[in-house]
């Protein structure tokens, strides 16, 4: 029953997407994506307000590390809410991206979103938090006059802390750690508090904005 009650209907087409009822299937959603789906060329969509209270320790959609496993579909919130999300981490080697998602791909849309009462603790190493998503993926080819990861029509309302405790680059957005290349975000607000670290503190460079921490050149 438990199973079953975590299978999407739908068969991922934007007329016919994927659709995300509970907490259960979000959770399952994001281990699909952990273990190889990235569901390019698919749309998902949420079907109700989804409330993540009783999940103590959320686990980022895609693979924290931000190398593959990544999304890189459609996610439609159809104007519904993800609430009450709650992330925890210390990751002491190597890159670590956290929030709803870790890692978006160059394909990859998400829109029509409200993320509520979100709060973000991330540290460790090379640390990208956001409430969206740590980071964005690269266009291919690399130009700023080509789209790649879109986030559109969402808003962000809670917290993001992003601490590195090894003194590495840190950043820190109320919609995601950093954007790279072709990455647009569009018609978004956050109302959010951010803060990025570098500790112990010496010249490295920690940035921290409402919208994203940095951009890539």
């Amino acid at each position: 029953l438990a199973k079953a009650s975590q299978a999407l209907s739908g068969n991922g087409t934007e007329n016919d997407p994927y659709v995300i009822m509970n907490a259960g299937q979000l959770a399952a959603f994001a281990v699909a994506v952990d273990g190889g789906n990235t569901y390019e060329g698919n749309y998902v969509a949420l079907g109700a307000n989804i409330d993540l209270s009783t999940v103590a320790n959320w686990n980022p959609i895609g693979n924290e590390s931000g190398a593959g496993n990544i999304f890189n579909g459609t996610f439609d919130g159809k104007g519904h809410t993800v609430s009450n999300l709650t992330i925890n981490v210390n990751v002491t080697s190597g890159e670590s991206n956290h929030g709803l998602f870790s890692t978006l791909g160059n394909k990859a849309v998400v829109r029509n979103v409200t993320a509520a009462n979100i709060a973000v603790e991330n540290s460790g190493d090379k640390v990208r938090a956001g409430i969206f998503a740590g980071g964005t993926e690269k266009v291919t080819p690399a130009s700023h006059s080509n789209i790649g990861t879109r986030i559109d029509s969402c808003s962000a309302i809670g917290s993001v802390s992003a601490v590195s405790t090894n003194d590495k680059l840190t950043y820190a957005g109320g919609i995601a750690g950093t954007g790279e290349i072709g990455t647009a975000i569009t018609n978004c607000w956050t109302d959010a508090t951010v803060s990025a670290v570098a500790s112990p503190v010496s010249n490295k460079n920690s940035m921290a904005g409402g919208i994203i921490g940095n951009s890539g050149n």
